[in-house]
């Protein structure tokens, strides 16, 4: 982060090159989907757009299990638990 920027410039130029880079990757496999980047904890973050936009499905990656999410619970089980949609899990690989 450069000097002179406070942090929350600093996260609002993430927010918006992550926007950016999804909204691309979308375009080049044709696909409609909503785009929506937000500061907060994942797992309450995903549920809240899900709600306010009376989504159909979610979708999200789940990596192997380990031990932090043995401890405090993982964001994919947190999601998959209480959205008020499906939800698509894609297992992915570290």
């Amino acid at each position: 982060m450069p000097s002179s920027a406070s942090p929350d410039d600093w996260a609002i130029e993430v927010m918006a090159a992550a926007e950016t880079r999804l909204s691309e990757a979308l375009r080049s496999l044709n696909t409609h989907a909503s785009i929506h980047v937000r500061a907060g904890k994942p797992s309450q973050v995903i549920l809240a757009i899900a709600k306010e936009t009376t989504a159909d499905l979610v979708v999200i990656a789940s990596h192997r299990d380990d031990v932090l999410d043995r401890v405090f619970g993982s964001v994919v089980d947190y999601v998959v638990q209480r959205a008020p949609c499906s939800v698509l899990v894609l297992r992915t690989t570290r």
